[in-house]
């Protein structure tokens, strides 16, 4: 789970996170999202999610891609 970030404007405007799958597919949720608050209410749940590094980027106004979280590629994978 990665943010990208915007020197465009202000962080919830133009910021997004990027959900990536074990499988290559990304997701690209905006800030501005009403889904967000969820989303950051289970990211915060997860082991090693970094919430420091959210908050340093709410008032970043520098264009990247910071990672938050990695999931553990050695832990075994749901099947479907």
């Amino acid at each position: 789970m990665a943010v990208r970030t915007s020197a465009d404007g202000s962080w919830q405007e133009h910021a997004c996170f990027l959900l990536g799958s074990v499988t290559g597919h990304w997701e690209v949720v905006p800030f501005s999202h009403p889904a967000v608050s969820r989303l950051l209410s289970k990211l915060r749940a997860l082991p090693g999610f970094d919430d420091d590094a959210l908050l340093d980027l709410i008032g970043s106004k520098q264009a990247g891609i910071v990672v938050l979280w990695r999931g553990d590629p050695t832990a075994p994978r749901p099947c479907h």
